[in-house]
C-alpha cells in the first residue's frame, strides 16, 4: 500500500497490464492510490484487465474504467476506529494515508501502555486482597484469645466494683460526720467574719488617715524640692550691668568722669560683694588661708592674719574723693578680696571656668586679652570701673556653681532651727 496522497506527489505510471486504483482515506478523506498488494488474489484477478479488453478500450474511457474499480468505503464516524482496523480482512477495507496511519499507531501505543499499567495495578490490588484475607484468618484466632482476656478482665472489674461500693459506704459515713463538724465551723466562721468587718472598718479609717498624711507629705516634699532647686543667692544678690557700670542689689560699683557715683553707694556695693563671697565660702566649705572676710555693710573689711600673729584690717570702703595716688588701704583690701575669690575658684568643688581670668599676684582681671587692675592707684576711672564690672560678672557665675551643691543635713537642721547658714 502506498500511503502518500495524490496532492503531494504524482502517481507512478501504471503498468501496461494494470492501472493504479484510487480510494479515499477513511479519516481525512484524502485521495490515495491502491496497488495490487492491497487486494486479495481473488479480487486482484477480477480487477486485472484482459489483453483483448485493453486493446479495445478507447482512449476516452480511461477515467470511467478507473472509477468503476475504485473501492467505496462506508462512513465510520459512529464506529470504533481500532475495532474496524482489527476486524478488517485487509488494507483495502480500511484505507488510510501515511499521516493518519502514524497517528493511529501512536494512539495504539499509548493505549497499550495504559493497558499495561492498568494490568499492573490490578495485579497489585489482587496481591493485597490475598494478603488481607490471610491477615483476617489470623485475626480471627487472635480475636478469640482477646475475648477470653476480656472475660477475665470483666470478672476482675466486677470484684473491684464491689470493693469500691464498700469504700463508698464508708466514705458516706465519714461525710456525714464531717457535715456535722462543718456546721460547727460555719457558726464560728460567722462570728469571726463579724470581727473581721469591724477590723476592716478600722483599717479603712487608718488607710484614709495614712493617705491624708501621705498627701501632705508629698506636698511638703514638692515644696521642699522647689525650695532646694531655687537659687536663693540669685534673689539675695542681684548682679546686673547698668550702662558701663556693674551693680549688685541696685548699688553701682564704679564711677566714670561723666557718671559721678557717690562713695557711700560704692561702699554699699563693696559690702554686698563681701557678704556674697563670705556666704559662698561657707556654702562650699572653703577655708581662707590668712584671711577672714568681715561683712559689715558699707564698712566691711578683710582681716589679714600675719605669721607673727598680728592682725591687720583691710577696709573695703573708701573715704571719699579721688586722690592722685589712690587710697592705699582700699587698694590693699580690693587685692585681698580678689585673692580670696581666687582661692574659692581654685577649690576642688569649683568645677567651671569663670568668664574673666583673675590674677591675684597682679591684682588684675582680664577681659578680651586686656588686663584691668582693681587698684585705684595710677589707674583711670574707666579701667577701674571695668575691672569692678568683670569682678561682679565672675561673682554671678560663681553663684550658679554654689547653687548646684547638694543640701547637707547641717543645712536642713539649720533651716529647721530657723537659722541662716552663712
Amino acid at each position: 500500500m502506498t500511503n502518500s496522497p495524490i496532492s503531494e506527489q504524482e502517481p507512478p505510471e501504471p503498468s501496461p497490464t494494470l492501472k493504479p486504483k484510487t480510494a479515499k482515506c477513511m479519516i481525512c478523506q484524502s485521495q490515495i492510490e491502491l496497488t495490487e498488494e492491497c487486494f486479495p488474489e481473488s479480487q486482484a484477478r477480477e480487477l486485472s484487465p484482459s489483453p483483448s479488453a485493453c486493446g479495445q478500450l478507447p482512449s476516452g474511457s480511461t477515467e470511467q474504467s478507473e472509477s468503476d474499480v475504485s473501492v467505496e468505503v462506508s462512513p465510520v464516524a459512529s464506529r470504533n476506529l481500532f475495532d474496524i482496523i482489527c476486524n478488517s480482512k485487509g488494507p483495502f477495507q480500511t484505507p488510510m494515508c501515511k499521516g493518519c496511519t502514524d497517528s493511529a499507531l501512536s494512539e495504539m501505543d499509548v493505549r497499550l501502555k495504559e493497558l499495561d499499567k492498568e494490568f499492573s495495578e490490578y495485579s497489585v490490588a489482587l496481591a493485597e486482597l490475598e494478603q488481607t484475607r490471610d491477615i483476617r484468618s489470623r485475626d480471627s484466632s487472635s480475636a478469640r484469645c482477646r475475648l477470653e482476656a476480656l472475660k477475665q478482665e470483666e470478672s476482675e472489674l466486677m470484684a473491684r466494683v464491689e470493693r469500691l461500693d464498700a469504700e463508698d459506704r464508708s466514705l458516706t459515713e465519714q461525710m456525714n460526720k464531717m457535715n456535722v463538724a462543718l456546721k460547727t465551723v460555719n457558726s464560728k466562721e460567722e462570728e469571726a467574719f463579724g470581727k473581721l468587718r469591724n477590723l476592716h472598718r478600722q483599717l479603712l479609717d487608718k488607710e484614709e488617715e495614712e493617705q491624708s498624711l501621705t498627701t501632705q507629705q508629698a506636698y511638703i516634699d514638692s515644696q521642699l524640692a522647689e525650695l532646694v532647686k531655687m537659687n536663693v543667692l540669685n534673689f539675695a544678690f542681684h548682679i546686673w550691668i547698668n550702662g558701663k557700670i556693674g551693680t549688685i542689689n541696685g548699688f553701682r560699683l564704679g564711677r566714670l568722669p561723666d557718671v559721678q557715683v557717690e562713695w557711700h553707694e560704692i561702699n554699699a556695693a563693696l559690702g554686698q560683694a563681701a557678704l556674697l563671697l563670705h556666704v559662698m565660702n561657707k556654702r562650699m566649705g572653703v577655708k581662707l588661708d590668712g584671711y577672714e572676710i568681715v561683712p559689715l555693710g558699707a564698712h566691711s573689711c578683710i582681716r589679714h592674719y600675719e605669721r607673727d600673729g598680728k592682725v591687720e584690717e583691710l577696709p573695703l570702703y573708701g573715704t571719699g574723693g579721688i586722690k592722685l595716688f589712690g587710697q592705699t588701704k582700699l587698694d590693699r583690701g580690693l587685692v585681698a578680696f580678689l585673692e580670696c575669690f581666687c582661692h574659692l575658684s581654685n577649690s576642688e568643688k569649683f568645677k567651671i571656668t569663670l568668664p574673666h581670668e583673675m590674677n591675684s599676684a597682679k591684682g588684675s582681671v582680664k577681659e578680651d586679652n586686656f588686663e584691668y587692675y582693681v587698684r585705684l592707684e595710677f589707674n583711670a576711672l574707666e579701667r577701674w570701673t571695668n575691672a569692678m564690672k568683670c569682678l561682679l560678672m565672675n561673682l554671678k557665675w560663681a553663684i550658679s556653681v554654689v547653687a548646684l551643691q547638694p543640701v547637707t543635713k547641717e543645712d536642713l537642721d539649720a533651716m529647721a532651727n530657723n537659722r541662716r547658714v552663712l
